[in-house]
């Protein structure tokens, strides 16, 4: 057994690069890389470049990236191909994705939002962000250093988050005149969604200003289209239906890259910052990559996986909602209702009588590869949907969605032109007879069975009800717009079936997704034709361990004990697998073969064959 000192060619210890102390009042440019890891990994020089085993191989570089020389910081292989990997501490004991996070914010400073900019320029901000980081360690500060430390990092935080919160509020006194006057609980419901919208735009402007001109989320992008290439000849390669193949191939190809909380529609400030994770939005085809994760460690298996959900069961299951002649028919009442200039009740009435027979034609969904999908569910099925515990599992969810909608106040709200505030004045509704503008960010994009469902509904009956009364005027809609979404609700559980993710049917042992599976397999086939390319197994291996940091675990009771955490993880209701079982799902045989590694685990794959003339070149690696 080679000892940990054969894993690193010299020690691995962090070293800062300081930014220059100011001289002047001008905020010193942060150096484009801040550190680098002084350790290597090569696993040519501790395994030898023959066949190894899949899991040793693994496992060997894990111990390496957590071992106490490295503790998260490596370069993995050797020379101008070697990969940085960054996830423990800079010397000084800052994250590395924090510390890469805020020499972005310094880099990027002028390209900032200038409203926002000048309420942290106010307060001297990026002044006092280079002081914090250029602190000393945590080993050298005394009790009193250590607590100043502490405190710059807290008023760096309150800064940041203060300014955002002024700029909004600059921002919606612009809008609504006299809104800075107003105490927080005499702010109608429809400003405070503005202010939420208003917010997330902000949001995306302060990251599309970080990361844009960003060296790493270059390098997303440039991988992200390789990945993409890469995917489109495994479809073609992959033993499948040609209808199949040609809907996945269309659904590779629309899929777009954003930066991390770019769209305000799904604007994150931790996906933006520091959070290390990747995301593919169905309802919208676009990806994302984590700040936190393209600043850590290499993303080419996390992009790869992301990409293979636009393949998966749910982007289908949408695009069939969508598409079907009901989606067609949702949509265009849509913008009907949200824009009530426009609206008509023959046109209302028209859709009613359409509704049933336009949801039954979606019970002729079928999933795509069904044996494929029922292998990759994490959990046995031990229940079959039948209609009546469609009909029971539709109402109870849309009960509570009433109740949700109820408690809230929307359905009121939607019927009324003045609104009244805590102080006993009224103030015009701008979202009157408009559901819409109840939801924060709205793009069309919704599932059929959202909660903006039951509001169309429930203003197109209240609008068309030829009843006087206003209190049974708003119960009828209520109760009529409750039983049309109860058959919407019905019709996409149905659609769903043994794949659902609702998390009733999961408890009640009627469904199991296997959405997260799927996207590990498929991914892994695009990343072992992606690795295939290197003409060098040694750098075919490195950039596959590069790829898989995220599933190196740091020391923990987890580590220390896997055999009983695999038992505890067991009860865990979660759609990806368990630690372990998804380091083999990684191996699938095309992997393997483009590593030139043996399975040296037992475990049941879930895989897809591959045509014949297409199958060699790409199992061995060609």
């Amino acid at each position: 057994m080679a000892s940990s000192r054969g894993l690193l060619s010299k020690s691995a210890a962090l070293p800062v690069l300081l930014l220059a102390t100011l001289a002047s009042c001008t905020t010193p440019e942060p150096q484009p890389t801040p550190f680098q890891p002084s350790g290597e990994f090569s696993l040519d020089a501790v395994l030898g470049d023959g066949e190894v085993g899949c899991r040793k191989m693994l496992d060997t570089y894990c111990s390496a990236l957590h071992s106490p020389e490295t503790q998260g910081n490596i370069r993995v292989g050797r020379g101008p191909d070697s990969l940085p990997i960054l996830q423990g501490t800079t010397r000084n004991d800052f994250s590395s994705e924090y510390y890469l996070y805020s020499a972005a914010k310094l880099r990027a400073k002028d390209s900032l939002p200038a409203d926002f900019r000048s309420v942290l320029d106010a307060q001297g901000y990026f002044d006092s962000l280079v002081r914090a980081m250029n602190r000393p360690p945590r080993s050298q500060m005394n009790l009193e250093k250590r607590a100043l430390s502490m405190r710059r990092e807290f008023e760096l935080d309150q800064i940041w988050n203060g300014a955002l919160s002024e700029t909004v509020l600059r921002r919606m006194s612009k809008s609504f005149v006299g809104y800075h006057r107003l105490r927080d609980d005499l702010i109608p419901i429809e400003q405070s969604v503005e202010r939420k919208r208003t917010r997330r735009e902000l949001i995306s402007e302060i990251s599309r200003a970080i990361w844009k001109r960003d060296r790493n989320w270059s390098k997303v992008e440039a991988n992200f289209e390789v990945l993409r290439e890469r995917f489109l000849s495994v479809i073609d390669a992959l033993d499948i239906p040609e209808d199949v193949r040609a809907a996945w191939k269309e659904r590779m190809s629309s899929v777009k890259l954003v930066i991390p909380g770019a769209i305000p529609a799904i604007a994150d400030s931790e996906c933006s910052t520091t959070q290390a994770n990747a995301f593919y939005y169905s309802y919208l085809n676009v990806l994302t990559v984590c700040a936190g994760d393209f600043n850590s460690e290499d993303i080419l298996q996390t992009v790869a996986h992301e990409l293979a959900h636009s393949l998966d069961f749910d982007r289908a299951l949408y695009l069939r909602q969508k598409r079907s002649a009901f989606g067609r028919s949702l949509t265009a009442l849509r913008r009907e209702v949200c824009m009530p200039e426009s609206f008509s009740c023959a046109n209302w009435e028209s859709f009613k009588s359409r509704i049933e027979p336009e949801l039954a034609e979606l019970k002729d969904f079928r999933p795509e590869l069904p044996e494929f999908q029922s292998c990759l569910k994490r959990r046995t099925t031990s229940k079959t949907l039948a209609p009546a515990d469609i009909q029971r599992l539709a109402e109870k969810e849309i009960n509570d969605q009433v109740s949700t909608l109820a408690n809230a106040g929307i359905f009121l709200r939607i019927t009324k032109d003045r609104v009244p505030l805590p102080d006993g004045k009224t103030t015009k509704n701008p979202n009157y007879l408009d559901p819409c503008g109840y939801k924060i960010w709205s793009l069309d994009e919704e599932p059929i069975d959202d909660e903006l469902t039951q509001l169309l509904f429930f203003t197109a009956e209240y609008r068309c009800s030829p009843l006087d009364d206003r209190k049974e005027k708003l119960r009828a809609a209520i109760n009529a717009s409750k039983a049309l979404a109860v058959q919407v609700s019905a019709a996409a559980i149905g659609m769903e079936g043994e794949y659902s993710e609702r998390e009733d049917l999961a408890d009640e042992g009627y469904a199991s997704s296997p959405v997260e599976r799927f996207a590990d397999v498929l991914g892994s086939y695009a990343f072992a034709d992606y690795l295939s390319h290197m003409k060098r197994m040694s750098q075919r291996r490195h950039t596959f361990l590069a790829s898989s940091s995220w599933q190196c675990d740091a020391p923990s009771l987890e580590s220390l004990y896997p055999e009983e955490n695999s038992v505890e993880q067991a009860f865990v209701f979660d759609s990806h697998s368990e630690s372990d079982t998804r380091k083999k799902e990684m191996f699938t045989q095309p992997v393997r073969s483009a590593l030139g590694c043996a399975q040296d685990f037992a475990f049941k794959s879930c895989e897809l064959g591959f045509r014949k003339k297409t199958a060699q070149s790409l199992a061995s690696g060609g």
